[in-house]
Formats: structure tokens, sequence, C-alpha cells
């Protein structure tokens, strides 16, 4: 069975997912006869290449909501990243285009 997967590297739910799906391959009794295709997909291609500010002013405007209210998005993705054993810190993250970062990720890779 093939597994393709899409993913921006600098997303958080992303990479919770990606260990989500680690955790359940793991007690699949057919893991081995499962190839994952792991496939770069940008969430927000339009991004200026040059870093933009902290995530949580990007979250803000995108969705229309306040501080506090980002700042409980943000608290709730590092919650759910605990559950897979990751550590965030998502109130330091900042914006910026992935573009180049997949680039290399895939330059890497082959």
């Amino acid at each position: 069975m093939q597994v393709e997967i899409f993913s921006d590297i600098a997303c958080p739910w992303c990479y919770i997912g990606k260990r989500r799906f680690q955790e359940a391959l793991g007690r699949y009794e057919h893991a081995d006869d499962v190839e994952i295709v792991w496939r770069s997909f940008e969430l927000d291609p339009h991004a200026p290449r040059e870093e933009t500010g902290l995530t949580i002013d990007k979250l803000k405007s995108k969705y229309g909501i306040d501080h506090e209210e980002a700042v409980q998005m943000m608290a709730g993705a590092t919650r759910e990243a605990a559950t897979v054993g990751l550590e965030f810190q998502l109130e330091r993250a900042r914006q910026a285009n992935t573009f180049d970062a997949h680039r290399l990720t895939h330059f890497a890779t082959t």
C-alpha cells in the first residue's frame, strides 16, 4: 500500500499529524508493506520570501480574531503537540515563505 502525505514543513499541525501517523503505523501489523511518499505542500505560497513577523499576528489577521483568541489557538496546538512528545514554542514562531525550505529538503533526500 502507498500512502502519500502532503505537508508544509512549517505547519505545526502537519508535524503533529506526522507523529500520530508514525505511532499508528507502528501498531499496524503490515507496516512493512506500507510505502510512504512525502509531498511538499505550501500552506501560503504567496507569502513573502523574507520573514514578515510573528505567526500570532498572521493568525489574527487571517482569521479576524483578537490577540487572546490567537494565543488560545496556539496554546491548543502546543497541548496537542505535547500528546505526541513534541515541545512547541509557537509564541516565538515567525512567518515566512517555505518554498526554499521545501527545495532544500528535496535536494537533501535525493
